[in-house]
C-alpha cells in the first residue's frame, strides 16, 4: 500500500542532506517521520471512513486520546503496515459505533458513571505509566465530567468524555498483556486471510 520507509528514508535523505548529523541521528529521524507518516495516514483514513458512517467526531476523539497517551506508552504493532491500518480502522470506528450508540441510549448520570468507570480500568490497566496516563486521564475524562456538572451543558462534553475514556481504555488495554495477545491474534488472522 504505502512503502513508509522508503518515504521517510527519501525525506530524511532530502532534509538532512547538508547535516553533520551521524548516521544513528540520522537513522532516528527516519524512524520518527515513518512513524508520523504511518499515524496520519492511520488518522486521515479511520475519520474519513467514519465520516460516512456519522461517527468522526467520536473516532477522532478516541484516536486523538489513545494516541495522545501511546506517546508515553508505546504500544504493540501489527507486523505490517497494511494490517496495523485495517486492525486500526475496526478497534476505532467499532468503538465509535458503540460510544455514540451508548451516549444516545442513556441517562446523563450512566454515561459519567460508563466514563469514569472506563478511566478507573485504564488507571489500574496503567502499571508502569501512572505518573503520564493519570495527567491524560484527568485532562480527557475527569476534567470534562467536572465541567457537565458545572455549566449543566452535558451533550457535547460527554461526548468528549465518554469518546477520550475509550481511547485511553483502549491504549491502556493494548499495553497490557491482555492487549498484546490481542494484537498477536488479529495479526496472525489477518495474514490467513491473504492481508498483506
Amino acid at each position: 500500500m504505502f512503502d513508509l520507509e522508503r518515504i521517510a528514508h527519501q525525506m530524511t535523505m532530502i532534509l538532512l542532506k547538508d547535516s553533520p548529523i551521524e548516521a544513528v541521528e540520522k537513522a532516528k529521524v527516519e524512524y520518527g517521520l515513518a512513524l508520523v507518516l504511518g499515524l496520519g495516514i492511520e488518522f486521515i483514513l479511520t475519520v474519513g471512513v467514519s465520516l460516512f458512517l456519522g461517527t468522526a467526531v467520536y473516532t477522532a476523539l478516541i484516536m486523538l486520546s489513545s494516541l495522545t497517551l501511546r506517546i508515553f506508552t508505546g504500544g504493540t504493532h501489527c507486523s505490517s503496515f497494511l494490517r496495523c491500518q485495517v486492525f486500526t480502522l475496526v478497534l476505532f470506528i467499532g468503538s465509535s459505533l458503540l460510544i455514540k450508540n451508548i451516549v444516545w441510549s442513556f441517562e446523563l448520570n450512566a454515561l459519567i458513571m460508563a466514563s469514569l468507570t472506563l478511566g478507573i480500568i485504564a488507571c489500574i490497566l496503567i502499571g508502569k505509566h501512572k505518573r503520564s496516563s493519570l495527567v491524560v486521564w484527568i485532562l480527557f475524562a475527569i476534567l470534562p465530567v467536572v465541567i457537565i456538572l458545572v455549566l449543566k451543558k452535558p451533550h457535547w462534553l460527554i461526548v468528549f468524555a465518554l469518546s477520550s475514556s475509550a481511547g485511553i481504555f483502549l491504549q491502556l488495554l493494548m499495553v497490557s498483556r491482555i492487549g498484546k495477545v490481542i494484537v498477536y491474534k488479529s495479526d496472525q488472522a489477518m495474514q490467513k486471510l491473504g492481508i498483506s
